[in-house]
């Protein structure tokens, strides 16, 4: 192969490897929101609430995730943990909604919940870690402080 094939061949190899994927020491990472919570159920023992995500992908590629879990706090008490091991993808440069349950008992957390579902909005803060490739498998930790609107 002449020298000048060669070159045009690592520069095109270089080019596709670029595009298509984002290494670990240039990804940047995804940030994570709580957007709403959401009143499923209630029962007399307890009740299911949707969680939903908003995930902001700053990188030029759709990022693949497999798994997601974190910590839920309400008006400064835990109220539960949001897990996911269903794929979801994190299209490029955009925000993606993901929309979680989370079960509860009113024994536990009685009157967090009845404040919590008697507001509009409360304060939260959510801590957890996602799985991504980018196309290596990398843990990516957040957390993130805020207010969200309850919807009943």
């Amino acid at each position: 192969m002449s020298r000048a094939a060669h070159l045009t061949l690592m520069t095109l190899l270089l080019a596709a490897c670029g595009s298509g994927s984002v290494s670990p020491s240039n990804f940047l990472q995804p940030q994570v929101n709580l957007r709403q919570v959401k009143l499923r159920t209630a029962g007399i023992t307890g009740g299911t609430l949707d969680a939903q995500l908003a995930i902001a992908n700053p990188n030029h590629i759709e990022v693949k995730g497999a798994k997601l879990s974190a910590g839920l706090d309400l008006s400064g008490q835990h109220f539960g943990d949001l897990v996911t091991t269903d794929a979801f993808t994190l299209t490029k440069e955009d925000t993606t909604l993901i929309t979680l349950p989370l079960t509860f008992k009113w024994a536990d957390m009685a009157s967090a919940a009845k404040n919590i579902l008697g507001y509009g909005e409360v304060n939260y803060h959510l801590a957890g870690t996602m799985s991504v490739t980018t196309p290596l498998t990398i843990e990516v930790p957040f957390t993130k402080d805020g207010t969200v609107s309850v919807v009943q």
